[in-house]
């Protein structure tokens, strides 16, 4: 158990930040609505807004409609002048953007030629690309955002001993990429991926849920009254190192029978290659034949989507989520492996008859892990862990 107290500035960041969260996932809201909404002072509602005006973080945008009496001027929070630069490190490849707080990419530079392999090669083409960002906008740039393959060390900022990511571990991100006096922020890319969601996905309004990203490994970002659950050390939650055979072969990290053993998606890709006697198949390939009627390759899917299912199930009992978003490369199948996943929950999850949760592909899927990165430096910047000076 942690005890911290607050003194008075500590109260003021975070009564700020306060206000900029409700401005962007709210608003726009007036000042009367703050105060309501938050239990402050009209004057210190004032003095916020006053700040946060003079900073160009916020703008009036004018009265609002009533039917009688003084109108109030409504506030939104400026999120196309706040930017931050993401980075995404997978097992093969990177990419780095330049994203506002609207989702918007501005700029993206994406590299997948395994280049990965050589960390200091690619940690050197990334240090390049963030220096040629900044040297070349003139945007207001809050901070750096990194996310890569866990488990990684968030508050340190260390990649710990991904499984499959050979050379990276312990690797100190907050060393090794340039801040250019920017502050850097890193987790697993699950996570991110589950902020993007929150900010600019469908998970808007949704307090509890979890964001499962499919690729070249399986990962879970957990979200628990809107926050990322970390676990007792801030590694949770490995789920692609659940056990689904207790007598399954041994995973690299360890374990046996893990979830990543049996359900990635180069996995299915090699199973059928291997029964087709051919290199030629992709992914895609895979999917468009089973959306056409192909047999063999919809029961491929199948099987990915009963691996799936049984992790789900087993992760929607822990935490009881409202949604489950499936991410990444998984989401190229969409509802060929949601409507699978779907049935399997509305038959089996311990709370059906008190609640439902929906599984859904992830509507920024494909953009998720960068902006996610991002979406790293916007939550500290509106937890009030991010302060910007004047």
């Amino acid at each position: 158990m942690k005890f911290k107290g607050s003194n008075l500035s500590n109260v003021k960041i975070l009564n700020r930040a306060l206000i900029m969260r409700l401005l962007y996932f709210k608003g726009p809201l007036s000042r009367i609505d703050l105060a309501n909404m938050t239990g402050l002072t009209q004057p210190t509602i004032t003095n916020i807004i006053n700040d946060l005006i003079k900073g160009n973080l916020v703008n009036e945008l004018g009265p609002e409609e009533t039917t009688s009496g003084r109108r109030p001027i409504s506030l939104e929070l400026n999120s196309s002048y706040l930017h931050a630069i993401g980075i995404n490190i997978s097992r093969y490849g990177f990419a780095v953007a330049l994203v506002n707080m609207n989702g918007e990419i501005l700029f993206e530079y994406k590299n997948d030629t395994h280049t990965v392999e050589n960390k200091e090669n690619t940690l050197n083409a990334i240090n390049d690309i963030i220096g040629n960002i900044i040297k070349n906008t003139s945007k207001k740039i809050i901070g750096i955002g990194v996310g890569t393959p866990g488990p990684v060390d968030a508050e340190k900022g260390i990649i710990i001993n991904p499984p499959n990511f050979k050379g990276w571990e312990n690797t100190d991100l907050k060393s090794a990429i340039g801040s250019y006096g920017l502050t850097i922020y890193s987790d697993n890319v699950a996570n991110a991926c589950a902020l993007a969601e929150k900010y600019f996905g469908e998970a808007r309004n949704v307090e509890n849920y979890i964001y499962m990203i499919v690729d070249e490994g399986i990962g879970a970002g957990v979200v628990i009254g809107d926050k990322i659950f970390r676990g007792g050390t801030g590694h949770g939650c490995e789920l692609g190192h659940i056990t689904i055979d207790i007598n399954g072969p041994q995973c690299d990290c360890g374990n046996r029978g893990c979830l990543e053993l049996y359900a990635t998606i180069p996995q299915v890709v090699e199973r059928v290659r291997s029964e087709l006697h051919t290199d030629g198949i992709t992914w895609a390939d895979i999917v468009k034949n089973a959306r056409q009627g192909n047999k063999f390759m919809k029961e491929q899917i199948d099987i990915i989507s009963k691996y799936l299912s049984a992790a789900s199930i087993s992760i929607a009992n822990a935490f009881d989520p409202e949604a489950i978003f499936l991410g990444s490369d998984i989401a190229l199948a969409s509802n060929l492996v949601t409507d699978y996943i779907q049935k399997v929950i509305d038959q089996r999850f311990i709370n059906r008859n008190v609640h439902k949760v929906k599984v859904a592909t992830s509507t920024i899927a494909k953009k998720a892990p960068v902006l996610g990165a991002a979406t790293l430096v916007f939550d500290k910047l509106l937890s009030g862990a991010l302060v910007l000076s004047d």
